[in-house]
């Protein structure tokens, strides 16, 4: 069912009021409102925070009167919030969650916080004060609906279409400084038309609520909501932090013999493929406890990682552990490391391959009539494309006689080697395909790049 057919009058009237509360959109400053702020940060998705959430909209809602509820969403996320509340079924719910797919909302427990409010608090009014996300799905269809209730000449129009242009100004180049400043504008708007109604927020992660946060996780110039909100609100802002309530379970994991104590910080059941075409079911996460020591020096894979992806708050320095469950019942274990770097603004961290340092054996692989001593580090089963397994031997004391030999196209980042390498080093890849054929590829370690990825380069034998 489509949203036009299943929204009826009195959700098309709920517009009409929301915009006679709004007032006229112009650039005129708006006095500051009396009105108190009781500003909630959070690690998304996560059940714990959002039953404890509820519990303190109960006690403002039923206790203290307030029915203005401001979230990080876009503006017309927030307003089909509004339409939704109205109406009788919970289509236009389903919409939303779907279009929050790839998204930390998009967990089952979304639904049950979202159905919780309607039910047990009907009169909430969303807010929603962040760019716009989702400008090409929600963002457009809300627009469609305006038009379809002849409201394109509303103040709604003109903000949801400024909400998209934010959203569009945002993803093309992911500009921290302008989303947080725009959050900022959006939210003092909003809150300041309701001249002296007290207001919770919520939905915010904690890295726009906490004091300090941003100077201390590598933004020294970008200053949070909550810092920004408090020079011009002063005291009447109050902020807490609840990601305090997810559990970190104390684990064991072991890598390269050594046992590391890992704190485990739940599952992402948000389903999403790969550019590949792999489907991963769910992602599950750790961060190792003083281990950063240890693999610091790794070659990274070329992965990486937004930290917002992960549940936990991130330090430079730290060590983490994915697992990736596949569609197929497989299970993919990646490693990253947080090296303080960027990929284009974001904060992010880098994937590194576990090495195991001791070879299993020596060989003897002779070449052009030469023996050569030849260190095997073991055999990598993950299949993946037409590769059924991968084996791995360096060859001791060999550069001399193949620096001079040709390249050829072919490039191996050091994370596809199980071994430490080093320049001046001569390696054998053993492919095993999935039709029985085997083709071995030697690689030397010049020193050269590729992307900024340490590689070896593909050579050729006579």
């Amino acid at each position: 069912m489509s949203i036009k057919i299943c929204i009826f009058g009195v959700a098309v009237l709920s517009l009409f009021i929301f915009a006679a509360c709004n007032g006229d959109l112009s650039d005129a400053p708006l006095e500051k409102s009396t009105g108190q702020i009781f500003l909630y940060g959070e690690r998304h998705g996560v059940e714990q925070i959002m039953d404890r959430k509820l519990e303190l909209w109960s006690e403002y809602y039923h206790n203290h009167g307030m029915r203005h509820l401001f979230v990080e969403l876009g503006y017309f996320s927030a307003e089909f919030l509004n339409v939704w509340m109205q109406s009788n079924n919970d289509d236009i719910l389903y919409e939303l969650f779907n279009d929050w797919i790839g998204t930390f909302l998009h967990v089952p427990h979304t639904l049950v916080f979202f159905r919780t409010i309607k039910s047990e608090f009907p009169e909430t009014i969303f807010h929603g004060t962040d760019v716009g996300h989702q400008y090409g799905s929600t963002g457009i269809r809300f627009l469609q609906y305006l038009r379809d209730n002849n409201l394109q000449d509303s103040e709604q129009y003109l903000l949801t279409q400024e909400a998209i242009e934010q959203g569009e100004r945002y993803y093309s180049d992911f500009d921290l400084e302008f989303r947080v400043t725009t959050k900022t504008e959006n939210f003092i708007r909003a809150f300041d038309r309701l001249i002296d109604q007290n207001v919770m927020g919520i939905l915010y992660g904690s890295a726009h609520t906490n004091f300090g946060y941003m100077s201390e996780h590598g933004f020294p110039d970008v200053s949070t909501m909550a810092e920004r909100l408090r020079e011009r609100y002063g005291d009447a802002l109050h902020t807490e932090d609840l990601t305090w309530l997810v559990p970190s379970i104390e684990e064991i994991i072991t890598i390269n013999n050594v046992d590391y104590e890992a704190s485990y910080f739940g599952t992402n059941t948000n389903a999403f493929s790969t550019p590949s075409g792999e489907i991963i079911v769910s992602r599950s996460f750790w961060r190792l406890e003083n281990a950063y020591d240890d693999f610091k020096d790794n070659p990274v894979t070329g992965d990486i990682l937004p930290v917002a992806n992960l549940p936990m708050q991130i330090d430079i320095n730290q060590v983490f552990v994915v697992d990736f469950e596949m569609s197929d019942g497989s299970v993919r274990r990646e490693f990253y490391r947080s090296d303080g770097n960027y990929w284009e603004g974001m904060a992010i961290v880098n994937g590194f391959r576990p090495l195991i340092i001791d070879a299993v054996r020596i060989d003897v692989i002779t070449i052009n009539e030469t023996d050569y001593e030849a260190s095997y580090f073991g055999t990598d089963t993950t299949v993946f494309g037409d590769v059924v397994s991968r084996s791995f031997w360096r060859l001791e004391n060999a550069y001399d006689d193949f620096k001079d030999n040709p390249t050829t196209n072919d490039v191996w980042p050091f994370s596809v080697f199980p071994m430490l390498i080093e320049v001046g080093q001569v390696f054998i890849l053993e492919v095993k395909w999935t039709d029985g054929s085997t083709t071995r590829f030697f690689n030397r370690s010049d020193g050269n790049y590729y992307q900024g990825i340490p590689i070896t380069n593909d050579f050729s034998v006579d």
